[in-house]
Formats: structure tokens, C-alpha cells, sequence
């Protein structure tokens, strides 16, 4: 289509920017509070914020994480799907709560410890890279030469048993004396690096982290899974593909 017609794709995405923007914009504008936790932004921008700053940063969010957030979505669901007892668990536990408490909180209720535990063993990001910006740097017994390409794995970081026990194995409950997120990063800072860390860490984070549980809250409050074939053999190079990776469920 894009070979044949390269202008109807273009009218598709300025549409589909145009309407999006028009989301964000009456977003903005309607909500005072939008504007109130903004020191960071300020601080980036250096003279105050404006209406089309906002936009530019909330659209970048939203870009940045359909993907990651919809993959993570999917290994959730069928990593519960997998492990009926803690699917029930946190079933009943959503039954109890309310509109509220289903909104994002640093606390590490059965719904938080399920999150992190699937994007522990299934990070959106398998892998990022990192440019050595110094002479004489060094890992290890290796020695770096400046602006030499690192690439760092969540993904084999996470399921290394130097650092977890049983891990590869789904285990929410292994983060059952962990308070709050501001905990885990500080407790986790060298071995749970799903959004990075540092200077250049996923402004984002907190934002995926919001929209994962709200999507989970929904999803098991109005519905029922249960898993209609075994899924694939997880590849997690591939798990932004849209077509890699399916998982078949029931929903009831």
C-alpha cells in the first residue's frame, strides 16, 4: 500500500496525529493539575512551560510505550494464565478493591508484585545500548576503548541465579517484603534494570507502570482467562514484533 500509494499512509498519520494531538490539547487545557508536578520539564525547557511543550512530551510517552506497555500486558496475562493460583489470588484480590486504590500507588500490593515479577522475567527491553565515553574504562577484565558500544540485557541480568533464586521461575511473592517502588530501585538498583538507570533512565517509567495496572485491573475485573494452547517459546529479541508472539486465551 505504501509502495502504491505513499500519500494515503501519510493522510493515515497526519489523521491519526491530528486526532491524538486534539486528545492531549483538551487533556491540557481542561486540567489545571496537568501543570502543578512539573519541576523536572521546567528544568529541561529553562523558561517555563507551554501548552505545546506539553504536548510534545506527552506525546512522546505515549509513542515511546504503545508497544512496550502492550507486550508487557501480554506477558502478564499469560503468565497467570500459566500459574492458576496466583491468577486466582489476584482476582480476588481486585474483586475487593476500589476505583481508587486500582490507580497507580508505591505500594507492592499482590497486583504490583505480579507486575514487576513478569517484567523481571519478561522486560519489554531485552537489551539498550551505552557508549563508553571515557579513555582507560573498564568491566570486568575487559578494557574498554572510548566510544566503544556496550549493550546491556535486562533480560539475562534478570534471570541470572547469581542474583535470584529460582529464576527463572514466576514468583511474585520473592517481592513480599519490598514497600514501594522507590524501595525496589534502591534495594534492586544492579539487577532489575527493565527502564535502564542513571542520567538516562525511561522518563517514562512511572507513567508504563501506571497504565499496566490499570489495564490488568480492568482486564481481570470484567473478564476470566484461561489458556487455549501453550504459547511459543518466549523469545524476547523478538517481542516487539506484533507477529511473534501470540498468546491464545479464553475469555469468559
Amino acid at each position: 500500500k505504501f509502495i502504491l500509494d505513499p500519500r494515503s499512509n501519510l493522510r493515515e498519520l497526519h489523521s491519526s496525529r491530528d486526532s491524538l494531538d486534539e486528545l492531549i490539547m483538551n487533556a491540557i487545557k481542561g486540567n489545571n493539575e496537568v501543570k502543578k508536578d512539573t519541576k523536572f520539564l521546567e528544568s529541561q525547557k529553562g523558561d517555563g512551560l507551554d501548552n505545546v511543550f506539553l504536548l510534545d512530551q506527552i506525546r512522546m510517552l505515549f509513542a515511546a510505550g504503545h508497544e512496550t506497555t502492550a507486550s508487557t500486558v501480554i506477558s502478564v496475562v499469560d503468565l497467570l494464565c500459566d500459574h492458576t493460583q496466583q491468577l486466582s489470588a489476584l482476582q480476588s484480590e481486585i474483586e475487593k478493591m476500589s476505583e481508587e486504590s486500582s490507580q497507580f500507588q508505591d505500594n507492592f500490593d499482590l497486583l504490583n508484585r505480579v507486575i514487576v515479577e513478569s517484567i523481571r522475567l519478561r522486560p519489554a527491553t531485552w537489551s539498550f545500548p551505552r557508549r563508553v565515553m571515557n579513555h582507560g574504562a573498564k568491566v570486568g577484565q575487559f578494557d574498554l576503548e572510548k566510544d566503544a558500544t556496550l549493550f546491556v540485557s535486562p533480560y539475562v541480568l534478570h534471570r541470572n541465579p547469581k542474583y535470584w533464586t529460582d529464576a527463572t521461575q514466576f514468583r511474585p511473592e520473592r517481592f513480599s517484603q519490598v514497600t514501594g517502588f522507590r524501595q525496589l530501585q534502591k534495594d534492586y538498583a544492579d539487577t532489575f534494570l527493565p527502564f535502564g538507570a542513571g542520567d538516562r533512565i525511561c522518563p517514562g517509567q512511572w507513567f508504563a507502570l501506571a497504565e499496566v495496572r490499570k489495564i490488568i485491573y480492568l482486564l481481570l475485573r470484567e473478564f476470566r482467562f484461561s489458556k487455549i494452547s501453550k504459547t511459543p517459546n518466549y523469545d524476547a529479541r523478538l517481542l516487539l514484533v506484533s507477529d511473534s508472539f501470540r498468546v491464545q486465551v479464553s475469555i469468559k
